[in-house]
């Protein structure tokens, strides 16, 4: 029995109709007449009656659409996959979010460029939001994206994410509170987030999700925090905390070689803690094969650098 027959059969029982499921295959309407009575045939029993100037499957017709959905979906995932594999290595794009690109794209690079030869590998910068909407729109064909959350007592409350896109969470990630000595001093022990009150902050603008969490968490502990400036470039948060402008709250992995340098130093913030869960997004074009490598060469590569960016587990 030939595969083309079956997806005949599930577009007839999809479009109501043996005209326009022929219309959508490029065969005529008495060619699909006889290829559903030929089916009928083999099959032995009947799996459509006429109903106005249509077709609606019998019971049989339905456990047969049910049951062969699934096999021609699969069945044409694995023709892809096999093309795709005939072509050779597939160009994908990457997304990384600013700021943790510095300590995980060399790490993804040198991973992607030692991986069996399944893929070519191009790495972009963008803000977290951007790259899920990137994934959706299946600009870039995965994602390294932060799912946002605030912690009060034992609540944790989790932002939907826009485009749609299947998050698979690798990592939790604290923020830090960032400056020079003159505002942390040189210790590294954890610090209050109640400390922070009235204290001048060097915070990301209103607009970007990690300063929703900032807020909620001020806000968690009945304060308003102080904001000497507002940046929506980690980047830049990074600068005017060297220049000893105020205390900054941001990941620890946006901030590695300063604090390696001592040029910065960064205090985990506690009671309560702030974070926020790492994740994978794939993008709905991307077949199953090269979704799961995308996967694991991100995961892989979260994993290696987790220890250096304190990135927790789950």
């Amino acid at each position: 029995m030939q595969m083309e027959l079956l997806e005949l059969f599930v577009a007839v029982v999809e479009r109501g109709g043996m005209t326009a499921a022929g219309r959508e295959k490029g065969i005529s309407q008495p060619a699909v007449s006889r290829s559903m009575r030929n089916l009928e045939r083999q099959l032995g029993v009947q799996l459509f009656r006429r109903e106005g100037r249509g077709v609606v499957p019998t019971e049989a017709g339905e456990l047969a659409y049910q049951r062969l959905l699934v096999v021609t979906k699969d069945w044409q995932a694995l023709v892809e996959e096999l093309r795709q594999m005939a072509a050779g290595p597939s160009e994908v794009r990457i997304a990384i979010p600013f700021g943790t690109a510095r300590v995980l794209i060399p790490v993804l690079v040198r991973r992607a460029a030692t991986s069996p030869g399944e893929m070519r590998v191009e790495v972009v910068e963008v803000a977290s939001a951007d790259g899920l909407t990137a994934v959706a729109d299946r600009d870039c064909a995965a994602s390294v994206c932060y799912l946002h959350s605030h912690v009060s007592g034992d609540q944790v409350a989790v932002d939907s994410q826009p485009g749609g896109s299947a998050v698979a969470l690798v990592r939790t990630e604290r923020l830090f509170a960032v400056g020079t000595a003159k505002f942390l001093g040189r210790g590294s022990e954890r610090i209050r987030l109640g400390d922070l009150v009235g204290r001048p902050l060097l915070l990301p603008g209103p607009a970007w999700p990690i300063r929703h969490l900032i807020d909620s968490a001020f806000a968690g502990i009945q304060a308003v925090p102080t904001v000497a400036r507002e940046v929506g470039v980690s980047e830049a948060l990074v600068a005017f905390a060297l220049e000893g402008e105020g205390i900054s709250i941001l990941p620890y992995s946006n901030v590695i070689r300063e604090c390696e340098l001592g040029t910065l130093v960064a205090r985990e913030i506690a009671e309560p803690a702030i974070e926020r869960q790492i994740g994978v997004a794939v993008g709905p074009g991307v077949t199953p094969h090269l979704a799961e490598g995308l996967r694991d060469l991100i995961t892989q590569s979260i994993n290696e650098v987790a220890a250096t960016a304190c990135w927790r587990p789950l």
